[in-house]
């Protein structure tokens, strides 16, 4: 795919969302932190666009959380220390970015 925007952050209306794959797109912008409000969410990926600034710390409120992919994109800033709160959480995938950690 060929997508070229931002995340709308719309994406947090959508309650009961299992899953979002955005992998392989040009979405830039940051990652709206509404998508904290899809609270089944089990599997983000969006690896491979242009998404830049930090990693929003409201990704922890999604406890079904298993898979978050976000390597090669452009996001700055420390790793949340909240990610150890995921407990259903089995794949993290940052590789490819400028994260750093404390």
């Amino acid at each position: 795919n060929e997508l070229n925007s931002t995340i709308p952050t719309e994406i947090g209306k959508l309650t009961r969302l299992y899953e979002l794959k955005l992998q392989d797109n040009q979405f830039s912008g940051p990652i709206p932190s509404e998508i904290g409000n899809s609270k089944v969410l089990n599997t983000f990926h969006a690896s491979n666009n242009l998404l830049s600034g930090h990693i929003p710390t409201e990704l922890v409120s999604l406890t079904e959380l298993k898979e978050i992919s976000l390597s090669n994109n452009q996001l700055t800033g420390p790793i949340p220390d909240e990610f150890k709160q995921l407990s259903k959480l089995t794949s993290l995938e940052l590789s490819r970015n400028s994260l750093g950690g404390n």
